[in-house]
């Protein structure tokens, strides 16, 4: 093999076929195209941008085997990749769970290829539909409740992994709290900044919540699992045959069942639904309602700061009402929904 190496960690493989890569316009495409000849064996005809995630740029490629491949470029700063995450989605799909997407490997056996401001994950490209834009089915939602309690239930050791751990040290707290009271002062011309001109109060009053049950929380021995923690339509897709798959696993964490659970809770068909075919995979359904209502009030926040002025974002205050203030208003009927449905651990 010559010194140009594909391994994550490497700075410096040859994205381009002459391997000369001092002369290659700051043009990302020609760098994915490189890329993917150079570690995947793949020559791109043409590359297509695609309404990408919070987490990056992603695009479909029509290759010249006539496949097509989705790419995700996650070059952002503060995307913490931890591999450990690939390969678990190896072992589950070695294991029988095949309702996930993996990335696919490079000539080298790695997940994904870092290379100067590129980190790019190459999939195969699905023909079907995200469900991001219209109601779960209840035997849909019966299906992604078997595939989840499958995941959970998985006993891989992995206290030596560099998974992320979900902490509840107050440390998240407090870093949305500062930042929220940051944006609410700032000058800058921006939606999330507009955005807390109205609902800066609700916005601080959720975050005290947090606090409070983050120091409840911490005082717990909480039972850990592998959870996807990203379970939004957007991330599940289904294909015209009727199978469903979980997609974009890159924010795989130690958390608990409760973080993913909180993401059906829309009405008590959903819910029972999804515990029906929970409950056929899993020993337990049992949920902790604190923990429960800590990932309900999480997550908009974390939307919040993702979409942040140093995201770029440049979307309209609706979309905010729609990512951030809609899921807070409706945490008390979510609760109410989990309590109809679940018993609780306590």
């Amino acid at each position: 093999m010559d010194n140009h190496q594909s391994t994550p960690d490497s700075e410096e493989p040859a994205p381009s076929q002459d391997k000369n890569t001092n002369n290659l316009p700051i043009d990302n495409e020609i760098y994915y195209k490189g890329i993917l000849k150079e570690f995947y064996d793949l020559e791109i005809c043409s590359l297509e941008e695609l309404k990408g995630s919070i987490d990056g740029r992603v695009f479909k490629a029509l290759c010249t085997n006539g496949r097509s491949y989705f790419l995700k470029d996650v070059s952002r700063k503060d995307f913490r990749l931890a591999k450990d995450t690939y390969r678990m989605l190896d072992l589950f799909y070695e294991q029988g769970i095949e309702n996930i997407v993996k990335p696919l490997k490079t000539k080298d056996d790695d997940h994904f290829i870092k290379w100067r401001h590129i980190t790019l994950f190459v999939y195969n490209f699905l023909e079907g539909e995200t469900f991001g834009e219209r109601e779960f089915l209840e035997e849909e939602v019966y299906k992604i409740g078997e595939i989840l309690a499958q995941i959970h239930s998985h006993t891989t050791c992995f206290e030596e992994s560099d998974l992320h751990r979900e902490k509840y040290d107050g440390d998240k707290s407090k870093e949305i709290r500062g930042t929220v009271e940051m944006l609410s002062v700032s000058h800058m011309n921006h939606p999330c900044i507009e955005f807390l001109k109205e609902h800066k109060n609700l916005m601080l009053n959720r975050i005290d919540r947090m606090i409070d049950l983050e120091k409840s929380l911490s005082k717990q021995k909480l039972d850990k699992v592998i959870s996807h923690t990203d379970c939004h339509g957007f991330n599940i897709m289904g294909l015209p045959n009727g199978s469903i798959y979980l997609i974009d696993w890159d924010r795989m964490t130690l958390s608990t069942r409760e973080a993913d659970i909180s993401f059906f809770l829309h009405d008590e068909h959903t819910a029972r639904a999804f515990k029906q075919g929970y409950e056929t995979k899993a020993e337990h359904t049992d949920l902790d309602f604190e923990l429960l209502e800590y990932h309900l009030l999480k997550r908009p926040f974390e939307d919040f700061i993702s979409l942040g002025p140093a995201s770029g974002f440049q979307g309209k205050i609706t979309e905010l009402v729609k990512m951030v203030l809609e899921p807070l208003l409706h945490i008390p009927h979510k609760l109410e929904v989990a309590r109809a449905v679940y018993k609780s651990v306590h």
